[in-house]
């Protein structure tokens, strides 16, 4: 955000493509409207600026691992088309940190071993 002074003197901001007065950039969640001239989120969705507290409320998402909130300050990785919690991206089963790979099936994250005892379609019985 870049503050500057139009041509009455007033202040304004250059955001987003365009310049704004503070009063008029504003969250866009209609139960919020706060002025965004302190900082704001881009929201990924729908590409539109939010406050904050908003955008923890309602544009981010969920975190398939633990079901809670993605905060705006929390640490992420993307895989399997979701936004994880890096802590909580681990398999699916056995709940083994994946850093050093994983395979997807139906959309969530196996460890090679559980992958290939849930998945390898091979029979077990002898």
């Amino acid at each position: 955000i870049n503050a500057e002074y139009g041509v009455l003197g007033e202040k304004v901001i250059e955001v987003l493509g365009g310049l704004w007065h503070p009063h008029c950039f504003l969250c866009t969640s209609s139960s919020c409207r706060k002025s965004l001239s302190d900082g704001f989120v881009l929201s990924e969705k729908d590409q539109k600026p939010y406050c904050p507290s908003c955008y923890s409320q309602q544009a981010a998402k969920y975190c398939p691992g633990c079901s809670n909130l993605i905060g705006f300050h929390d640490k992420t990785l993307t895989a399997c088309e979701k936004k994880w919690h890096v802590a909580c991206f681990v398999c699916t089963k056995c709940k083994k940190d994946l850093s050093d790979g994983f395979i997807e099936e139906g959309g969530m994250p196996y460890c090679d071993n559980c992958e290939e005892e849930l998945f390898s379609g091979t029979c077990t019985l002898r």
